[in-house]
Parts: structure tokens; sequence; C-alpha cells
């Protein structure tokens, strides 16, 4: 059984979401990322997360939708 959290990241924004990918990968955190709401559906869909950091706008699917 992993012991990690694990967290989706979701952030249209490249920099941003390699920023907190990498800042939570160093605390010990298994981290996921998309880059919009559909992605985000879509891993949600097939795995579970303990925590998801969520961007509000962005295209596609923002996340309010999600």
């Amino acid at each position: 059984m992993n012991s990690k959290l694990s967290v989706l990241i979701v952030e249209d924004e490249d920099s941003l979401r390699n920023l907190v990918r990498e800042e939570l990968t160093i605390h010990g955190f298994e981290v996921d990322t998309a880059e919009d709401g559909a992605i985000a559906l879509e891993k949600l869909s097939n795995r579970h997360f303990n925590l998801v950091v969520l961007d509000i706008l962005m295209p596609n699917v923002n996340g309010m939708e999600v």
C-alpha cells in the first residue's frame, strides 16, 4: 500500500503547475497534474486523490464546472 498522500494539481499555466508539483513532491506527496478541467475530470474518474488543487479560470472546462 502506498502511504504517500496523492494530489492532483489542475492549472493551465505551465510554470505555476510545475512549481506547485515540484514543491509538493519535495514534501513527500505523490503528485499528478492536469492542464484543464476536462483532463482533470478524466483523471478523477480513473483514480482517487486525497486532494485536488484546482484553478478556477481555465480553458475548456473551468474549475467551477469541475
